[in-house]
């Protein structure tokens, strides 16, 4: 009696077997199927196979399925998931090379979500001489400004060949990294004009020069000349300032920059710069502060020797993956007597990738509210009580490689004692790599909101920009 039990069973069991078999493919082959659809570009249907070979796997099934899930969803855009497949990979890894593999892809969901300390963290302790390791190290790196700490990573890894993915995101990371470690000349050139007929043209190179490096800080010295063309009707300054400073990285997590320089316009010779520092406490909240004071660019302004020292204390926190809020406030102290106490928000809802595209779009509002303490007309833009609202649109194109391209455009209104006015912005960047990692940003805007120099009814203000930065 029991063999016949034991017979009809094995009978039973081949008897579903046989039809599991008929209804699809087995975990194996599914993993085989999946792995074949992410090699000819199809996402979609690699999903597919690895999530109907999950259903059914192993142990050893189920990290690969897993694996071949959160590459998918990588791929697919849905970084969220993908961290979550990954972590799933690591809990299912028979051995130390598995775990590698999953922790390295889980590194790239969180570089992707910007995540970047955890990023570093997670493949800092098995990166050297592991390629796939080093190149989501050197992402969370640039993400977090921890330049120097990447270059061992770097050094440890042999020569890589473009003709691959990842060779050629090895060596884009690594130029970045070594852009920021180099020796390095800069310069740029500022235009603007508005509708009162002032223009504003400014001339500036400089140099950085790293310094040492250790396992607490890195500094960099950076030296600046600039001269700067203040013209409104038949009146013309001529400004020249030189500034010397740095910028240090300080533990893991802290930047400060310093500039500090000397200014002279028409006889007149004063001190200027600035101080910022910056502490990142964590993949989604930091605290920032800062110090500048500057001349007012109008040719009254100047010729009143008009300084004001500007103070900064602000946040920055992400609510989610694309949403974040960055509020700031801001005391203003001028040579004349003047003070004001205003606020600043903006609330960011990061590009969302367009399926299908290199585009990519996004939005954000921008606040802003102040009041003075001795309101003025004439010499500089200065009402009692200033408000600004504006809504704007992130577009960011993905010309190639090498360039990217982006808008922000928007329309709002601005309260100015108390009357208001409709007003608009439009800023548009093209930013991209130039031979031997050289870098180059040009920006073109027009917007019809008050600034330092001018405001009210009717103003606009064009701004025009070039900026190039070179190692030496």
């Amino acid at each position: 009696m029991g063999n016949q039990i034991a017979l009809w069973c094995s009978v039973l069991a081949l008897a579903f077997a046989a039809v599991a078999r008929s209804q699809g493919l087995s975990s194996p082959d599914e993993i085989r199927a999946g792995r074949q659809a992410l090699e000819t570009g199809h996402p979609k249907e690699a999903r597919a196979h690895f999530g109907t070979a999950l259903a059914q796997a192993s142990r050893e099934d189920r990290f690969a399925a897993l694996i071949g899930l959160g590459r998918a969803d990588l791929w697919l855009g849905q970084y969220r998931t993908a961290a979550a497949d990954f972590r799933g990979a690591r809990e299912a890894a028979s051995s130390e090379v598995d775990r590698h593999v999953a922790e390295t892809g889980l590194a790239r969901a969180l570089n992707s979500l910007e995540h970047y300390q955890q990023a570093y963290a997670l493949v800092a302790p098995f990166a050297n001489g592991d390629l796939g390791a080093t190149v989501e190290l050197l992402r969370a790196a640039n993400g977090t400004g921890r330049f120097d700490e990447a270059a061992p990573y770097i050094a440890a890894n042999p020569p890589a060949s473009d003709s691959t993915r990842l060779g050629n995101e090895f060596l884009r990371q690594k130029d970045d990294v070594s852009l920021q470690l180099s020796k390095r000349l800069d310069a740029e050139l500022l235009y603007s004009d508005d509708s009162d007929g002032l223009s504003v043209r400014t001339y500036s190179v400089g140099t950085w020069l790293p310094g040492a490096a250790s396992a607490q800080v890195f500094e960099t010295w950076h030296l600046n000349l600039a001269s700067t063309s203040v013209q409104a009707g038949d009146t013309t300054d001529q400004l020249t300032q030189v500034d010397v400073g740095g910028a240090a990285r300080i533990g893991a997590a802290q930047h400060l920059g310093v500039l500090i320089g000397a200014a002279s316009v028409q006889g007149w010779e004063f001190a200027e710069g600035s101080l910022e520092w910056e502490a990142q406490l964590s993949d989604i909240a930091g605290v920032n502060a800062s110090l500048e004071r500057a001349p007012i660019l109008t040719t009254l302004a100047l010729a009143d020797r008009l300084l004001f020292d500007t103070y900064t204390l602000g946040a920055s926190a992400r609510l989610s993956d694309h949403w974040s809020i960055v509020p700031v406030y801001f005391h203003q102290q001028f040579s004349d007597g003047n003070s004001r106490d205003g606020g600043h928000l903006k609330i960011v809802l990061s590009p969302y990738d367009i399926p299908n595209t290199t585009s990519a779009l996004g939005a954000q509002i921008d606040l802003r509210e102040y009041s003075s303490s001795a309101p003025s007309t004439g010499i500089y833009f200065n009402p009692a009580h200033y408000r600004l609202v504006k809504a704007e649109v992130i577009a960011a194109q993905q010309i190639s490689v090498d360039w990217r391209l982006r808008l922000v455009a928007g329309v709002g209104s601005e309260t100015i004692d108390g009357a208001s006015t409709s007003s608009y912005a439009w800023d548009l960047s093209l930013q991209g790599r130039l031979p031997a990692n050289g870098r180059l940003v040009v920006r073109l805007g027009r917007d019809s909101f008050a600034s330092m120099v001018g405001g009210g009814p009717g103003y606009w203000n064009n701004t025009a920009t070039l900026s190039l930065v070179y190692p030496f």
